[in-house]
This record gives structure tokens, sequence and C-alpha cells, in this order.
């Protein structure tokens, strides 16, 4: 996800990725897309390089609603077993955004998901209107937001209906690419709103999951545009507690949270041009949410705050420099939050959760700039169930990351109360997205080994030793170390920050 979470990604930069060939199809009378209409898998040059992998790529057609003639072309990337004869079912990964390319990823902040393909096909899908399929909803318009947002919405709309880019729609995408590929059943791993992507596979294509893993959940029936704001600010809240525990944090910056609301107030009175660039109240705000994604950036937060509002913007200049901009397609962003959230909320719910985040930090963090979009970026609104929590008996496991700034630990816990068969582990330490850390990593591994059994929590490259195995439907805290640092990086350090998902 991007430093917005599943929320706005305002600020994000918008690469365009051009695959040769019609953008859409449509099929003639005898139901057939032209000369390849028969063939549901279409093989592909790959799109990323994953040295050491056997790799295949190639796109499966979808229609882009039930019963339209309209055909899109799904991007896929498969990740064959290390080991033959693997004795796992496939996993499919569903990953977060909404309005990032899944394949894209693979070569950077998702490259650790590559270690789970020992003994298992690894599946990859980039969900419709982006990255590698046909079409994208990507938005290239420059100009006033208002202007810009019309116009693409405008130019989209001319050969599809945005309103079929929704959650709900990527959910018959995967089942089209399932029976493409000859799969009975997979596992499922879903990433934020890869989380909630699976949740509603879940509930609509049952049949075809064995086990699931949600990793920072979105659960359908949150508020999650009213929330944004209050959720950022508990995580904010939360580091400077957890600075508070620690004795030198603690007597090095005895106050992140005021150091930070200072910087705010002043960057929104006149921004600063610093190392020939201007970093406004906006950037730095998201810039510390998005440091706060990792452990090892968040490592040094109390410092860069404390430093920045002393005037010594270059802490956070130099961490910024290692916070990775995906490509993002604006428009499929949309047509998801517009149909599936933005109906569900209001004015008045989104200014009650709004005053419990700081004066200082609401414009940046607030949901509300949502209501405007919504209103230009024109879709039909989703059906009542897409605000309904998804029930379940399959064996889940849920993670979530104490100090998540964007799908908090309250939403692992909303899920689990509707999925009797799922075991929850929440990670003090941890922050959004766990899966492609070391101790994530582990425990998916042995969770779709044996969905049914006890799971050992053990961590030993981290020295994590759990004090019991988590039941099938237990539920238990992990401790991850997470100590502040009152140094700065050196030029090695800085350098593997770089690198870091």
């Amino acid at each position: 996800d991007s430093p917005a979470g599943p929320g706005r990604a305002a600020g994000s930069t918008v690469e365009r990725i051009v695959v040769e060939g019609p953008a859409v199809e449509r099929t003639n009378r005898s139901g057939r897309s032209g000369a390849d209409g028969a063939r549901a898998w279409e093989p592909a040059a790959c799109w990323v390089e994953l040295a050491g992998e056997r790799v295949s790529c190639g796109w499966v057609r979808v229609p882009l609603a039930e019963g339209s003639r309209v055909s899109l072309r799904v991007a896929v990337l498969r990740v064959a077993p290390r080991r033959r004869g693997a004795p796992l079912p496939p996993l499919l990964y569903l990953g977060g955004g909404p309005g990032h390319s899944v394949i894209a990823r693979l070569s950077r902040d998702l490259r650790p998901l590559l270690s789970l393909a020992e003994e298992r096909e690894l599946i990859f899908v980039d969900p419709r209107g982006t990255g590698f399929g046909r079409p994208t909803l990507e938005c290239r318009e420059s100009g006033p937001l208002e202007d810009s947002l019309r116009r693409c919405h405008e130019r989209q709309s001319v050969d599809v209906d945005p309103s079929e880019f929704t959650t709900a729609a990527g959910v018959r995408d995967v089942e089209a690419v399932r029976r493409a590929l000859g799969i009975e059943r997979w596992d499922v791993l879903g990433t934020s709103h890869g989380a909630r992507w699976a949740l509603t596979a879940l509930r609509d294509a049952p049949q075809a999951v064995r086990a699931v893993v949600l990793d920072s959940p979105v659960p359908l029936e949150v508020d999650l545009i009213a929330q944004l704001g209050s959720n950022a600010q508990r995580a904010l809240d939360r580091l400077a507690e957890l600075c508070a525990a620690q004795p030198p944090c603690a007597e090095a910056f005895p106050s992140p949270r005021d150091d930070l609301l200072r910087v705010a107030a002043e960057l929104r009175e006149a921004p600063l041009r610093t190392s020939g660039t201007v970093i406004d109240m906006d950037r730095f705000v998201r810039g510390v949410l998005g440091l706060l994604y990792a452990p090892a950036r968040a490592a040094y937060l109390p410092q860069l705050l404390h430093r920045a509002a002393a005037g010594d913007f270059e802490p956070f200049l130099q961490l910024e420099a290692g916070l990775a901009v995906d490509e993002f397609f604006l428009g499929a962003h949309l047509s998801v939050q517009c149909a599936e959230e933005a109906p569900f909320t209001s004015l008045e719910a989104i200014q009650r959760a709004d005053q419990r985040v700081a004066t200082e930090l609401r414009a940046v963090l607030s949901g509300r700039s949502y209501l405007e979009d919504c209103r230009l970026w024109k879709v039909r609104p989703a059906a009542a169930r897409e605000n309904v929590a998804v029930r379940s008996e399959h064996p889940v496991l849920i993670l979530s990351g104490e100090l998540d700034p964007v799908t908090p630990p309250d939403y692992a816990e909303a899920v689990r109360a509707n999925l009797p068969a799922a075991r929850w582990l929440r990670v003090r330490g941890a922050s959004h997205g766990l899966a492609t850390t070391a101790c994530g990593l582990r425990w998916i591994d042995a969770f779709t080994r044996a969905p049914e059994k006890e799971l050992s929590l053990d961590c030993p490259d981290l020295g994590v030793a759990a004090p019991s195995p988590l039941a099938p439907t237990g539920e238990l805290q992990v401790e991850l170390p997470l100590r502040f640092l009152t140094s700065a990086p050196d030029r090695e350090e800085l350098e593997r920050l770089q690198g870091t998902p």
C-alpha cells in the first residue's frame, strides 16, 4: 500500500504501463473473442525478472461484467515450486491498495514472498484496471484535480464502465484464473485491501478456497473512509507511548507527539524550501506515516521528529528517499472506494471521527476528500452486501500489527468475530503488512502447511520465543523487538533501509 494505505493515495506518482494490443475486445455472436477466443490462458513474455525462480506469465480473458460482450485481460504471474512434486496447494496472493499492481511490486517490496515457493506454486494477479492487464484505469491528465478527474473519467468511460472495477468483480476474475490454470482449490493470502478481496472470495467462491491468511485486514462493514484520520492518529500516539516506555528514547526525545504537531503547524503556515526541494505539511505528515509502515525505519521516527522540530529536515529527507513509489492507477482506486466505501459513510460520520485527530493534522489525515473525489468519479454504489460482515467456517490466520496506521488491530478483531475457525495473532512492534517480514513468512508457511493444527510462533531469526502455540481458534500477542534509535543512521544503514520492504 501507499502511505495513505487502503484509503486515498494522495501525492502518489502515476506511472503509465503500456501493454501492446487493444484495450478491450468485443465478442462476436458466438461468444468468442475473435481468433483467440477459445484460449483461456494466453502466454506472454514476463513483465518482471525474478532471478533464480521458474516464472511464467500470461493473460486470462474475462468479461467486463457478467454476460457482457466486452472482455478484459487480467495479468497473471506464476512462480513454480522449487521442489518437484510439490505437496502443497497453490497459494494465491491478493495485494493491497486498491490501485496498485501486484506484479510490478514483486521485484521490490513483495519479493520476500518468493520464499514461500519452496513446495507450492505461487500465483500473483494484477487487479483489473491496474498493472499489466488491459485496460488500465490510469489517470494521466494534468491540471487542477477537479478538471483532471472529470476528464479522466470521461476518457475511460469511452471503452469501459468504471463501475465494473470492483472487489466482487475481482473475485470473478481470480475464479476465471483458477479455472484457466486447472486448479481445484488454493490457499489465499491477502494483505490490506487484498484481505478484503480474500474475504469477498470466502463469501462468493468458498468452494475454491482451502485456507486463508488475512494480513492487516479490512472488514467489509467498517466505515474506512471516516476512520482514516483516527486510525492514523492512533498509530502516531502509540509510537509516542512506546518511546516513553524506553528510557533512552524518552530521555532524548521527550515528546514526539508535540514535535510532530509543531512541525505540521509550521509547515502549514510556511512550506520549507531546502536541498532543492519543497517540504509542505502534506508531504511531511504522509512521509512520517510511510516510515511508520516498516519497523526498521520507524525506529528512527522519534529522532526524526525531534530534529525536524529543531529545523533539521535532513533525517526526514534521507529516510523518505527509501520509500518506494509504486505505479498507482487512480481510476482503479476510485472505482473501488467510490462504490464500496463512499456510499456507506457521510460527512457527519467523517467529522465525528475526525474529532479524535489533532487539529494540526486533520487536513492531511481526514478521509473527507473522498466525498469530493467520488462526486467526480461517478460509479454505481455497491450493493448493500458489500457493507456486511463476511461469515465463513474456513480455517483462517489473521495477522495484525500494533503500530498499523491504516488497519488497526480493532479491524482484525471485528473480522475474527465472524470467522469461528479463525485464529488471531496480534504483533507488538509490527505495523502494516506482516506477510513480507521474516516472522510473518514463517507463520504463513507453517499455517498453510497444516491449517487445522496448532501453530508454533517461535521465530529464531528475531529472537522471538512465543509462550505457547496458537490454537486453531485462539488469540495470542507476540512481541517483536522495536528499539528506538537515538543516533542517526550511517551510510551503510541508509543503504540497507533503501531496500527494506
